[in-house]
């Protein structure tokens, strides 16, 4: 005698996925990597910023040392600071030099005698780039007032009208001496400000 052993009612054999498995399936990695995507495009913002933030900063601190050496060894009969025709400062410097007072500048030839001129006076101001930004500029003057030699320094520079203050700024408080540097972040929007005192030399 056989016996015969049958499934029970409504039981069936699973050979395979369904389709509903198959599309939950699908749609959970459509998700994980929609996930995956927007952390690596975070990732890398962030490290634009990082390093946008890193350069800014180098350039500002840059400025700073620069503007600060030449600062410090003026003294106050050799300095005058102006207005232009938009608000901003104008600080023009001269240094002592081996005949004198002038500039100091190794990128004027390959002699000492090229690189101290006596008589010619250095220049910082603020003036707009090719690409609408305020930048920190450094003019070299000759005797006669010709700009010799012009270069940036920094740039996205704060502009007169903002609550931060303007992005080049010289003032004095007694024999003190303040300047502050203020530039403006590409992605962030924030602000970043390297400010430095000093006193002149008698």
């Amino acid at each position: 005698m056989k016996l015969s052993h049958r499934s029970p009612t409504g039981a069936r054999s699973r050979g395979g996925f369904t389709l509903i498995e198959v599309i939950i399936a699908a749609v959970i990695m459509s998700l994980i990597g929609i996930g995956l995507t927007q952390g690596l495009h975070l990732a890398n913002q962030t490290h634009e910023s990082v390093t946008q933030h890193s350069h800014l900063n180098r350039d500002v601190r840059k400025a700073v040392s620069k503007l600060r050496n030449e600062f410090q060894s003026t003294s106050e009969s050799r300095l005058t600071l102006a207005l232009d025709g938009e608000g901003n400062q104008v600080l023009t410097l001269q240094v002592p030099v081996d005949t004198g007072f002038g500039v100091y500048d190794r990128a004027l030839g390959s002699t000492p005698a090229e690189w101290n001129r006596d008589g010619w006076s250095l220049r910082y101001l603020v003036q707009m780039n090719a690409v609408g930004e305020r930048e920190l500029v450094r003019q070299i003057l000759d005797a006669g007032g010709t700009v010799q030699r012009q270069s940036a320094l920094a740039s996205r520079l704060l502009t007169n009208d903002d609550l931060e203050g303007p992005g080049f700024s010289v003032a004095q408080t007694g024999d003190v001496w303040e300047i502050r540097l203020a530039t403006r972040m590409e992605e962030s929007n924030g602000v970043y400000t390297e400010t430095f005192h000093v006193r002149l030399r008698n």
